[in-house]
């Protein structure tokens, strides 16, 4: 099955979700033990909406929602783009690594897929810490996947429906897509 990534993509498949909770994060969101459940949806998503080599898959990589969403992707044969909002190096210290183990090897598995495009955003600084780094990543999401029209955007997030830790996060990716179409469909972590 080919993943070359199509030029005219039948349906371009935006993700944002929340990262699998860190074991000192203070009050749960998603919880590990819930990722068989997440996948189950998401695979019901893809296979409703016919995803498949047609199509393309847009997210950002991140232990938790991200990666799930990318072996989702992969499994269906849905070519996809990790779009980083920082050098890999810092990106996998600070987005991957902290949430167990296990994570990385998948990352790892993930982009070395054929099929599998990684990009990092221009600009980002290798520590992360430059502002609005996440409020940033969240605009080069969305100005990506409309770069086909709005009309084969689909937007998949995996959001407790509340504010984000920070600027950046689910709810704002979610909020801004909406500008662009009502085909978002939210799974909740929790």
């Amino acid at each position: 099955m080919s993943r070359t990534r199509p030029a005219e993509p039948r349906r371009v498949y935006l993700f944002s979700g929340h990262m699998v909770d860190r074991r000192d994060r203070p009050v749960a969101r998603f919880p590990a033990e819930r990722e068989g459940e997440v996948v189950r949806r998401l695979e019901e998503i893809l296979a409703r909406e016919g995803a498949g080599p047609a199509d393309l898959g847009l997210c950002g990589g991140a232990a938790g929602g991200d990666l799930i969403f990318a072996e989702t992707c992969v499994g269906r044969g849905v070519p996809l783009e990790l779009l980083l909002p920082q050098p890999l190096r810092a990106f996998l210290e600070q987005s991957v690594d902290p949430s167990g183990a296990g994570w990385r090897e998948r990352f790892v598995a993930v982009a070395g897929t054929d099929g599998v495009r990684l990009e990092v955003m221009a600009g980002s600084r290798a520590s992360g810490r430059n502002r609005g780094l996440y409020s940033r990543h969240v605009g080069w999401l969305v100005e990506r996947s409309l770069a086909w029209g709005a009309d084969r955007l689909t937007v998949i997030a995996l959001w407790d429906g509340k504010p984000g830790d920070g600027s950046g996060g689910t709810a704002d990716l979610v909020e801004e897509a909406r500008r662009y179409t009502e085909r978002v469909f939210v799974v909740s972590p929790g």
